[in-house]
């Protein structure tokens, strides 16, 4: 079946589908669910990474041309502020142009999963993936 996603929503279903290191979470793929859920779990996150790469990628490119080179650590970033409470310029020009492009939607391709097919028990929450399984459920 297929779903109507905008890019900000896949990128945050890729993260609860693969875990995010960083803030400790193991992810839906790693949780106690059958090989056959996590297979075709697995097939769609190839597609959700494919767009993640494509938003990352052009992220970089926003902040090369709103950024500019830290002399100390090289690397390149964008001031948020101008003055002190006051957001600089290119910070709004660059949160403009990348949420227009996380509202983008994209048709991405689900197994007719259910609810019961995630039957584990988490400490974790998965919003988006909730939201995708209660649009599978009402087909």
């Amino acid at each position: 079946m297929k779903i109507n996603l905008k890019l900000g929503d896949i990128y945050q279903l890729e993260s609860e589908l693969s875990g995010n290191q960083q803030l400790g979470q193991k992810g839906v793929l790693n949780q106690n669910i059958s090989v056959l859920t996590k297979f075709r779990l697995s097939e769609t996150l190839k597609v959700l990474q494919e767009h993640k790469a494509l938003v990352d990628e052009t992220r970089n490119t926003l902040i090369k041309k709103y950024g500019s080179e830290d002399e100390e650590t090289k690397q390149i970033k964008i001031e948020p502020f101008k003055s002190e409470g006051v957001l600089s310029d290119e910070f709004v020009s660059f949160n403009q142009e990348l949420d227009s492009i996380l509202k983008e939607e994209r048709e991405i391709n689900f197994f007719q999963f259910k609810i019961e097919d995630f039957d584990f028990k988490s400490e974790e929450t998965y919003p988006v993936l909730f939201k995708v399984l209660s649009e599978l459920e009402k087909e």
